[in-house]
């Protein structure tokens, strides 16, 4: 609704980290069609991811039901166990987001490809490059992906494949994928989803492709903090003011 009521052109619109409204820039939205299609496309991508994570619950519980593989039903039999993993799949969601995210982006040069050995120049070019339509995201960016890289992004649920866990453990895991997209998303600051870190991500490409809970980006480079972009931009604007006085 930040995009279709009222509220888009009200006093909310200052609180947009780009001023522009993506899917209608002349005005309000539409809650499902836009003139620009962005909506539109991201409707329908996140709808197939939203699909595909159902597919995966639906399995999930039928190896389950079936015993195909092993878990346990009584959360607190094993309440040091469950506790922990529960806490370790935070931290596990974090960790795997940052390294999928940073497989899908070139590691060299857009230009690579197979042939240069760089994976994630192919990857996206064919795959990734569909998110990234959306450089000025919004509350249905968040899984606006291939079915491919919903294959890759949902991959965080699959821990039940290969150790003991509670269903609840599989459920957290696959609900926060499915949820913390649309605050990561969303392009507003507080009191919206307040996510400067991962607009800058769309805005500028190469940087932030993590979390700040687990802060990889810092650790190999590609922090950029919002605040200082600002007020680089700040900077440049008052002194082009300076140089046509």
């Amino acid at each position: 609704m930040t995009y279709a009521s009222v509220y888009a052109e009200g006093k909310l619109k200052e609180k947009k980290f780009n001023s522009i409204n993506q899917y209608e820039p002349n005005g309000r939205a539409g809650l499902f069609f836009s003139s620009t299609g962005h909506l539109q496309r991201e409707v329908i991508f996140n709808t197939l991811g939203w699909l595909q994570s159902s597919m995966l619950q639906c399995i999930m519980m039928w190896l389950w039901a079936n015993n195909k593989i092993p878990y346990y039903t009584n959360f607190w039999a094993y309440p040091g166990y469950s506790v922990f993993l529960f806490l370790l799949v935070t931290y596990w969601r974090e960790f795997h987001f940052y390294w999928v995210h940073r497989l899908m982006h070139p590691w060299w040069n857009i230009k690579y490809g197979l042939r240069d050995g760089d994976v994630g120049a192919f990857l996206y070019r064919h795959v990734h490059s569909l998110h990234h339509k959306s450089y000025n995201p919004g509350p249905w960016s968040g899984l606006s992906m291939h079915p491919v890289e919903h294959f890759f992004y949902y991959s965080c649920a699959y821990f039940p494949l290969v150790l003991s866990c509670h269903p609840l453990h599989f459920l957290y895991a696959k609900f926060h994928a499915d949820i913390s997209p649309i605050a990561g998303h969303d392009g507003y600051a507080d009191p919206g989803g307040d996510s400067s870190f991962h607009y800058l991500h769309h805005a500028k490409f190469e940087c932030n492709y993590g979390t700040e809970l687990i802060d990889f980006d810092r650790l190999f480079g590609s922090y950029m903090d919002h605040n200082q972009v600002k007020k680089t931009v700040a900077d440049k604007t008052t002194k082009a003011r300076k140089n046509i006085k």
